[in-house]
């Protein structure tokens, strides 16, 4: 069963119809030409938007289903008060010259500091963002449009708003913000993080994958702005002249030359 989606009137400023999903062949949008192309190719994808969230969502097991409800937890934006005390405790370690051998893998202090100003900025940026989109396009859940029984809801969704993913979202500005100062392991495990999460909230039956995508998009922009403004160049001071020997002191001459 085809996904067909209405975004005539929120691509043209205004809030956007709800996916309307019919049997047979895919029905043609209602609006415009360009907008009926934009909303087939970045959210319908001809068709596999919907055929990827049901190969996602109906792959389940005893193991993976625990495993998809933790990471969904673990990238919520509540999570975020968390990281924040994290890194306030972390300010609290000495020097790096001061410090004891089994914290010499310790950022410094004020790698700490600036982090979590642009992790807080990010994530007040991403809130916002997040937000207006999932009220202006206000896309439906999948099991709001998908037939009763078709999707396997492991956790609830918070809101009906489906567009963009939030979770996907924060995941993807952890991502962008602690990459800079994560060394090449914990990169790895920031990669495995945002693209459990994104996973998972197909797994759980909260998102298409499209909003997933796009909540990815969100969230790296704003970290990329967050880092971008507390990453700018200082300016740099004026050189200071050498004091010159006519200022009000008497050039010294050497021994040789009196």
């Amino acid at each position: 069963m085809p996904l067909a989606v209405r975004l005539a009137p929120g691509l043209a400023g205004v809030r956007t119809g709800r996916l309307q999903f019919v049997r047979g062949s895919r029905e043609a949008f209602r609006g415009e030409g360009e907008v009926e192309v934009l909303g087939t190719v970045c959210y319908d994808w001809f068709g596999l938007n919907q055929a990827i969230f049901a190969a996602v969502n109906g792959f389940h097991g005893p193991l993976l289903d625990p495993l998809m409800v933790l990471a969904t937890r673990l990238g919520a934006f509540g999570n975020a008060p968390w990281i924040m005390a994290a890194m306030l405790c972390l300010l609290a370690v000495p020097p790096v010259a001061a410090r004891p051998a089994v914290l010499s893998w310790l950022p410094a202090p004020a790698t700490v500091l600036r982090t979590l100003v642009i992790f807080v900025f990010a994530c007040g940026l991403s809130v916002v963002l997040v937000s207006l989109m999932k009220i202006g396009f206000d896309l439906p859940r999948p099991s709001a449009v998908l037939p009763a029984g078709s999707v396997r809801v492991l956790v609830e969704p918070e809101s009906p708003h489906s567009f963009p993913s939030g979770h996907s979202a924060f995941a993807m500005l952890v991502l962008t913000v602690f990459w800079r100062p994560a060394g090449y392991g914990w990169r790895a495990v920031l990669v495995l993080f945002a693209a459990l999460v994104g996973v998972s909230r197909v797994s759980v039956g909260a998102h298409f994958p499209a909003d997933v995508l796009f909540g990815y998009l969100c969230g790296g922009t704003c970290g990329w702005i967050a880092t971008s403004v507390f990453s700018l160049p200082r300016r740099a001071a004026s050189p200071v002249a050498p004091p010159s020997p006519a200022d009000g002191e008497r050039a010294t001459l050497p021994p040789s030359a009196v």
